[in-house]
């Protein structure tokens, strides 16, 4: 039954102690962010759903936090389970499941899968799965004031066009001990997907994260349009893609930047492993170990790299692979994906996580 979301103007906290707020056939909105600070703390939230904007939550000013808390099953057009316009939101050891933007077929529908974001928005420690969009299947960030800051945190099987995990627009996006895994962004004939796991067009950072089996057309995993982007420490690995099964860059207006460094990307089906165009906004490129040497890497080959581990969420090199030690010291990170400190060996590995030299 359709009922009013609650409207939050001041701070309050909500403790739900493990309890679950609506169900699969609820049709209303939670809770509407006006002013203030709403934190939810060990809730369940089910079903919630806004004929446009916010299915679950819709933060129009101040702040919301979220800790351990699930949202899923819930829809709107813009921003399935959250809206943020303007506000400051933080999500942490939370989950996103099954939540939708739908796609009404017109100008700025279907935006953000789990979550839509023109403001401040920090994730932490989170799954973010199965979630579905026309742009950013689990996060769609548009406008110059955005800023999107990921870390350690998990993206599966989620879709959408464009940015089968995450879109980013003209804002900032930060993403750090991350993975992304069976992400895809799936267009029609007149529109191939995008950037199988990420698509930008803003300033994006990207370091220690692990993409693996996202497929999309545009980039297996990552796609670059006009962007400037910082690539640093990361493993791409076995992704599908038409023009680029690893990552692909276009740079239309001379403003596009790429800095790539010890990364690795290898194992990715499509024309090539990484393309990026022109070649000249490829302006540091330094210890990447790039499997069929596009993107004029430094080293190539077989990487001789592990199956992906479900445990530790990442792909690891094997013993004797020419990535352990051979990163640009100048680039080396002082962490891995997983925490673990650089170097562990003589140098620190290539990709993003290190080789344990006493692990069988």
């Amino acid at each position: 039954e359709d009922s009013a979301p609650l409207r939050i103007t001041s701070d309050i906290t909500i403790e739900g102690k493990g309890r679950a707020m609506g169900d699969r056939y609820s049709r209303s909105q939670f809770f509407e962010v006006l002013g203030g600070h709403l934190t939810l703390r060990n809730v369940t939230l089910i079903g919630g759903y806004s004929p446009w904007t916010g299915g679950a939550i819709a933060v129009l000013k101040g702040r919301l936090t979220l800790h351990n808390v699930t949202i899923r099953d819930s829809s709107a057009v813009v921003g399935g389970a959250i809206f943020n316009d303007g506000g400051d939101v933080t999500i942490v050891s939370s989950r996103f499941v099954n939540n939708r933007a739908e796609d009404l077929g017109g100008w700025q529908t279907g935006l953000g899968g789990a979550i839509y974001n023109s403001g401040a928005l920090r994730i932490d420690n989170s799954v973010f799965s199965a979630n579905t969009a026309s742009s950013g299947g689990a996060v769609d960030a548009e406008g110059e004031d955005s800023t999107v800051e990921i870390i350690r945190s998990s993206f599966s099987s989620n879709r959408a066009s464009f940015g089968g995990a995450v879109s980013n627009g003209r804002g900032h996006l930060d993403i750090d001990q991350s993975v992304f895994l069976d992400n895809a962004a799936k267009g029609d004939y007149y529109s191939p997907g995008g950037g199988g796991a990420i698509s930008s067009s803003g300033d994006a950072r990207i370091r220690n994260s692990t993409f693996s089996r996202n497929n999309g057309f545009y980039g297996g995993a990552i796609w670059l349009s006009d962007a400037k982007a910082t690539l640093q420490h990361l493993t791409v690995a076995r992704n599908v893609g038409g023009i680029a099964g690893g990552i692909l860059s276009q740079d239309y207006t001379g403003r596009g930047v790429i800095n790539l460094s010890n990364s690795l990307i290898a194992g990715n089906s499509g024309y090539e492993e990484c393309q990026i165009l022109p070649i000249e906004s490829l302006k540091l490129n330094a210890g990447n170990f790039i499997q069929d040497g596009s993107c004029n890497a430094d080293l190539k080959g077989d990487l001789l790299l592990s199956p992906f581990d479900a445990m530790a969420n990442s792909i690891a090199p094997q013993a004797g692979s020419p990535a352990i030690d051979a990163g640009d010291p100048a680039y080396c990170l002082p962490v891995d994906q997983v925490g673990s400190p650089r170097p562990l060996g003589a140098g620190c590995d290539i990709g993003a996580i290190e080789f344990l030299p006493d692990q069988p």
